[in-house]
Parts: structure tokens; sequence; C-alpha cells
């Protein structure tokens, strides 16, 4: 389950495993949690995606079903999981939810509506996560102001 954050993957992950009997394993969670044990916010993104295939393969050994609830930034990720799948004879499934790009204001705020919202997670659509680094957080505004010049 892949998509912008703030789309709606936990919710439709969670509503998902409800009905197909599967487990939902929230890369959010497990990056926070990271988070909140003082792991810096580079390495406990890649330590959570790690940590996301150890549940999912321990759940696949019990014969249940997996939903992995994250962002999947990288190729790798998609390539992990279809391999994981193969090797346990599991289908493989990659749903990606999609924003409307004339609607964004409706992303923004879902967003700002989150309630309690996890470290590893954004407030705003012009904002990133509280525990981001100064760079990846100048980056991002340097991105920002380059979209609203051109």
């Amino acid at each position: 389950m892949s998509g912008t954050p703030g789309l709606g993957k936990t919710t439709t992950a969670n509503l998902l495993a409800s009905r197909i009997d599967a487990v939902a394993i929230p890369h959010d969670n497990i990056r926070s949690l990271l988070l909140n044990s003082g792991v810096s916010f580079a390495e406990a993104g890649m330590m959570a995606y790690d940590l996301n295939w150890v549940f999912a393969e321990n759940a696949i050994r019990q014969g249940l079903s997996v939903i992995v609830d994250a962002p999947c930034l990288y190729p790798q990720i998609l390539d992990y999981g279809h391999a994981l799948a193969w090797a346990h004879g599991y289908k493989y499934y990659y749903v990606e939810l999609h924003a409307d790009p004339g609607n964004l204001a409706m992303l923004d705020n879902r967003l700002h509506a989150r309630v309690g919202p996890l470290r590893a997670q954004r407030t705003a659509a012009d904002d990133v996560p509280r525990d981001a680094s100064p760079l990846l957080t100048s980056l991002f505004l340097m991105h920002q102001r380059l979209r609203r010049m051109y």
C-alpha cells in the first residue's frame, strides 16, 4: 500500500486487512517508535523498512496475508516485497493511492486534521516531518520556492 502522505494509506490498509483477514504493517508507527528511541531520521527510515520485511515474513510464515502500509519511496522496496511474496508462494499486489492534482487543498486539510500525528508524519503538504534533518528541510523548502517561481 503506497502513496503520498495524508491520502489514507493506513485507513485503507486497515479496512482492507479486516476484510481479507490480513495483517497491516504500519511503517509510520515503526519509524516513529525508532525516532522516539533516539534513532536519527535517516536511519529510522531505513531501519523501519527493514523491520517491515521482518514483520511481513514472520506473518507469512504463519500463513497470514500481509499489507505493508508504507510510502514505498524506493524501487528496491517494491522489488523486495515481490521477491518475498514469490519466495513463499504468495501473490503480490501493489496498490498506490494518488491525489487529485487539482485538489491538493483536500490533501493539506487531511494532513492538518491528523489527530496526534506520529513523529514520522507530515502535518501539512508544504512541511516535512518534525524530525527531518536540517539538510532535508532546506532541500524541501528550496524545492517549494522553485515550484512557486515556475
